[in-house]
């Protein structure tokens, strides 16, 4: 504390001190934790720095950041990316690039931590010869468009490679080791399939956000340029390629960015949807209420509780002719099936169920008793 010397009286440090805190490092992110009996961070972060540490993370420089407001719960939008099972009947076309049945989801130290490795670089098993030629290939073996991009990215030309499309991502793997080489990075760490990833993004517009992931596809990235009046900077040659849009991300996303931010998210969904590239706005809760999608639908039921009134909640997710879907009941109340489940389905006695509701370990509701 300066000037010490001043505060005559002395000074009641032992009374009013801020509140102490648990503070670590790791990976050159500082950690903290309000709970001063909490477990050391080393013991809390388990097996996540041996599966984060070949990345050298703490070697990393900050060469931009953006401050991403969003007007939903936070769990709205990372829940967005949980899984990848709505791939094939949302994003058809990225089947040829996504191997969501080889996608693992993976759940360490007891639930502390979890993780999902989207398989990338080859066509999904269900990639079929009729899907593959409704996309302008020849059969489901060919090499899609999006690797021989990558391959060029990497200077080798995909013509004479006398591969089928699934057998592709050990080529790419080592074309990326070499690449890395050539510019001064170092791969020695990673396994091949860390060399084959991509890069998502949540991007600001003028009403709040879009998911979108313009820089990812040679082909997204050329129907995007389309949406924006193909401007003389984004025809560039830099631009052409993934690597290329990669190297340069700190030129062509905040250009990117300023284009987004006069246009609305339905518009830029709109505009997306139509050149068939993956979008999605970042909606509120009022505006997934309000959706036109889910209006048409009938997605969401009122349904009237005994207690809490008439509830606005989801319907069901598909709508099937021969299988119809109905609300049966509203939400329990709390012990509202005590007495079905105990005796009639358990098969105790109603004297053994009042004993175990004298004990605490259950309760019954006036519904219930009814």
């Amino acid at each position: 504390m300066p000037d010490r010397q001043h505060f005559v009286n002395g000074i009641p440090e032992d009374k009013q001190c801020l509140n102490e805190v648990v503070v670590d490092t790791w990976a050159g992110f500082l950690f903290f934790n309000m709970n001063p009996e909490a477990e050391p961070l080393h013991e809390f972060l388990g097996v996540i720095p041996s599966h984060l540490d070949p990345y050298r993370i703490e070697q990393y420089h900050v060469i931009d950041d953006y401050v991403i407001e969003r007007n939903c719960n936070w769990k709205f939008a990372v829940d967005q990316f949980a899984e990848i099972y709505h791939l094939p009947a949302l994003h058809p076309q990225l089947l040829e690039y996504f191997d969501h049945l080889a996608t693992p989801v993976d759940v360490y130290d007891g639930g502390k931590h979890s993780r999902q490795l989207i398989r990338m670089g080859l066509p999904d098993p269900i990639w079929t010869d009729e899907l593959a030629q409704r996309f302008g290939y020849e059969n489901r073996d060919t090499i899609t468009n999006q690797q021989r991009a990558n391959l060029r990215d990497c200077g080798i030309d995909p013509d004479p490679l006398d591969l089928k499309a699934r057998e592709l991502p050990p080529v790419l793997a080592e074309a990326r080791r070499k690449w890395g080489e050539e510019i001064g990075m170092d791969f020695s760490l990673l396994v091949d399939e860390q060399l084959v990833d991509n890069f998502p993004w949540v991007m600001p517009c003028k009403d709040g956000h879009v998911s979108f992931a313009p820089f990812l596809l040679d082909h997204w990235w050329a129907a995007v340029v389309d949406m924006m009046g193909s401007p003389d900077w984004a025809v560039s040659e830099a631009f052409a390629t993934t690597m290329g849009r990669v190297a340069n991300a700190d030129v062509v996303e905040p250009l990117t960015v300023a284009w987004l931010m006069q246009h609305t998210k339905q518009e830029i969904y709109e505009m997306a949807l139509e050149r068939k590239v993956a979008c999605f706005p970042v909606n509120t809760m009022e505006e997934v209420l309000e959706s036109r999608q889910y209006q048409a639908r009938d997605f969401f039921v009122d349904v009237a509780h005994p207690v809490a009134g008439t509830l606005r909640q989801p319907g069901a997710a598909g709508a099937y002719s021969d299988t119809p879907w109905a609300v049966r009941r509203p939400v329990p109340l709390l012990g509202e099936h005590t007495t079905a489940v105990i005796c009639g389905e358990l098969g105790h006695s109603e004297a053994e169920l009042a004993a175990l509701v004298a004990a605490g370990v259950c309760a019954t509701s006036t519904a219930d008793s009814a």
